[in-house]
């Protein structure tokens, strides 16, 4: 999961909480506001603190995604205690049309991140999030003491989001940071190996020349760089040179003009060249 997606979710999650919170809040504190029966006061705070406990759990990632059923199980609780609490309300129309819209858009959302789409499933959480914040806060508007739970609650989540949003920016940007200079020192290392590596065999190429040069086959080496053929004096040369100097790597005898004249061990001249 990218670190755009987990900002996203922790945002979603986080909003999600405090509005089941809030509403929790208001039945417990003023349920007349929103015409709660008396059985809905006992059902509808249980169903909101269902949603924030499960919106705590996915939101902070306490728990794996192996445990996604369980989360969604015990959201899905939530919303059909919630939604069953309206039955009876005695308030406006719109506002249960609103509050069981954004019940269902929850209710998708759980459906859509268990088939594995977790962005899009935020998306459509935050709506149902937002239709029952909208309720909330339009019948709380009518009590002092709920007045100020909303506020404080739409308050903190100002400030919660625009904290860690920006302490999320700061750490990704340092993690991406920190792997770069990783990655470039890996490079420089691979290069300086690889070009250590070119100047060794260079060096010993160097070493096998002035050896066959100077050495008791001067007059063969000036004849092969005159008639290129294969040797079977440079291919023991070759390979005792192996035993002796060279631990990786095969050798190869090139006149001047580039002829394959001894490999070892033995290579066609593609393979050489």
């Amino acid at each position: 999961m990218s670190s755009s997606a987990v900002q996203v979710r922790f945002a979603v999650e986080f909003a999600t909480f405090l509005v089941a919170i809030a509403g929790a809040a208001l039945v417990a504190l003023r349920p007349a506001l929103i015409g709660a029966s008396s059985r809905a006061r006992v059902i509808l705070p249980a169903g909101f603190l269902l949603i924030a406990v499960a919106a705590f759990l996915h939101g902070s990632l306490v728990v794996g995604s192996s445990a996604d059923s369980w989360v969604a199980a015990i959201r899905l609780v939530g919303i059909v205690l919630v939604a069953l609490s309206t039955i009876r309300w005695d308030t406006e129309p719109g506002f249960r049309t609103v509050l069981l819209g954004g019940l269902l858009l929850m209710a998708i959302a759980e459906a859509v991140g268990l088939g594995g789409s977790d962005n899009v499933a935020s998306w459509v959480r935050v709506g149902g999030t937002i239709c029952v914040a909208v309720v909330l806060f339009t019948s709380s508007r009518r009590s002092i003491p709920a007045r100020v739970v909303t506020s404080a609650a739409a308050t903190l989540l100002l400030v919660v989001l625009a904290v860690s949003v920006a302490l999320s920016a700061v750490i990704a940007n340092n993690v991406r940071d920190e792997a770069l200079r990783q990655v470039q020192g890996r490079v420089r290392i691979e290069v300086d190996q690889v070009d250590a590596a070119t100047r060794l065999a260079i060096r010993s190429a160097n070493i096998l020349a002035l050896a066959e040069a100077n050495g008791i086959h001067t007059d063969l080496v000036n004849r092969l760089s005159q008639s290129p053929q294969s040797d079977t004096d440079i291919a023991r040369d070759l390979a005792n040179l192996a035993d002796s100097l060279f631990s990786t790597g095969p050798l190869a005898y090139l006149t001047d003009k580039g002829f394959v004249v001894a490999t070892f061990p033995t290579l066609s001249p593609v393979q050489a060249t």
